[in-house]
């Protein structure tokens, strides 16, 4: 399981990374860029760990899965695109 850890003036966004890294993609799509391979490859490894073992996604790696983070960590698969989507369990 991947474990970053966030800075200290970060921790109390630790139930909102697939937030965090929906906005962060989303604005980055905005202003005409795009991720290359290592940083889509983060993001699916990050997302992935968010990923509950009965479905949908947590705020953070180990955490209780919630329609808000799930629809957050769909949207920024989509934004990762093709690798992205095989992290989704359908």
């Amino acid at each position: 399981m991947i474990q970053h850890e966030l800075p200290q003036g970060y921790t109390s966004l630790d139930a909102s990374r697939p937030w965090l890294l929906y906005w962060v993609l989303h604005s980055f799509a905005l202003l005409g860029g795009e991720l290359d391979r290592p940083g889509k490859a983060r993001v699916v490894e990050l997302l992935a760990a968010c990923q509950a073992p009965g479905g949908g996604f947590g705020g953070g790696p180990g955490q209780v899965p919630h329609l808000a983070p799930t629809y957050a960590a769909v949207c920024a698969l989509v934004y990762v695109g093709e690798e992205g989507f095989d992290v989704v369990d359908r």
